[in-house]
């Protein structure tokens, strides 16, 4: 059975939004997509407030190496060219845990690593989006966070 997570977002006469998240075991993702459907109909017709959107999306477990010393409290912020259409907009993300060797001495990212520039290549190519699901065409630059 694969597990499938189920984001869905309430709206209240005052505007407020509220989330509740729900997961579903399935065998496959038409499965999960009747379930999923079969709840948002059956929670509908029991609450007050609307229900203004809901995500449904896969959970898939990943095992990676955790490296000694690795710390989330230590980030990249990288800054892309986003395709804004003549606009010269820029936007950020941050990846947690960076490895040094990434950095040159100032702790500036080094643009020309190999890891970099696969990593760049995943977001250029356009099938992924940061922030708020703008593309980004560049990477720019990429500073170690203080």
């Amino acid at each position: 059975m694969a597990e499938y997570k189920l984001s869905v977002i309430f709206l209240d006469a005052f505007n407020r939004k509220t989330r509740r998240e729900y997961v579903i075991l399935s065998a496959d993702e038409a499965a999960a997509i009747v379930s999923a459907d079969a709840l948002i109909a059956a929670t509908d017709p029991i609450v007050e407030c609307g229900i203004v959107k809901y995500t449904l999306s896969r959970t898939f477990d990943q095992v990676t190496t955790v490296t000694a010393g690795a710390d989330v409290g230590q980030g990249l912020t990288m800054t892309w060219e986003l395709n804004t259409l003549g606009s010269e907009k820029l936007g950020t993300s941050k990846l947690p845990g960076p490895i040094p060797g990434i950095f040159d001495a100032n702790g500036n990212l080094d643009l020309s690593h190999a890891g970099i520039l696969v990593y760049e290549g995943k977001f250029t190519d356009g099938t992924i989006t940061i922030s708020d699901g703008e593309q980004p065409v560049d990477l720019k630059k990429g500073k170690l966070d203080k």
